[in-house]
């Protein structure tokens, strides 16, 4: 059958086919995998328990509405760190970050003159200021060039899923590997 390479890890076109399934619902059953793709329901279950012993498939969450839970604040934080022989300290205020509750994705990298990206929810614009001033607190004279994007999340929460993008390169990676299967595994017709 082959195999479809994502990085490192060697996928089958069957194990391929079973992810994309789970990306678009990871509540779908081993059933339902198994009628799209045409196949058994326990040759779905081998299938998932592999994806899941792989690291493949590292849990399967609830995509929620931030609003209706209270969180109607989006804000994305980006700065600069000034001095990166301060490695401790970097260490540290890193680790801070990432523990944060109200954190949804922080990112460090290069771009723009800024060195990390911290996206952040929250029920009310003064608890993103307290949030703020928890950072500045931590951070001290370590950070520069600080810029804040805020919005409602009703954006956010209603019509953005982060696996989209990965179930689209999934699907061009099956597609370029084998140019006569759609993106459900079934032959396209001609």
């Amino acid at each position: 059958m082959g195999s479809v390479f994502l990085g490192s890890e060697p996928l089958s076109k069957r194990e391929f086919h079973v992810l994309v399934e789970l990306l678009k619902n990871s509540r779908i059953s081993d059933q339902e995998i198994a009628r799209r793709l045409n196949t058994s329901r326990p040759g779905i279950a081998k299938i998932r328990q592999r994806l899941e012993k792989k690291g493949v498939v590292l849990g399967y969450q609830p995509i929620v509405d931030f609003e209706k839970l209270g969180l109607t604040v989006h804000a994305i934080t980006l700065y600069r760190w000034m001095d990166y022989s301060k490695q401790k300290e970097l260490s540290e205020f890193t680790e801070f970050v990432r523990l944060l509750p109200e954190v949804f994705a922080f990112v460090q990298g290069e771009g723009g003159g800024k060195t990390n990206v911290v996206i952040s929810l929250h029920a009310t614009l003064p608890d993103f200021e307290a949030f703020v001033q928890r950072l500045k607190v931590r951070w001290k004279n370590n950070v520069d060039s600080v810029e804040m994007f805020i919005s409602s999340i009703s954006g956010l929460s209603t019509n953005y899923r982060i696996q989209n993008p990965v179930v689209a390169h999934l699907r061009e990676r099956l597609d370029f590997d084998n140019p006569s299967l759609g993106p459900t595994g079934r032959r396209k017709p001609e």
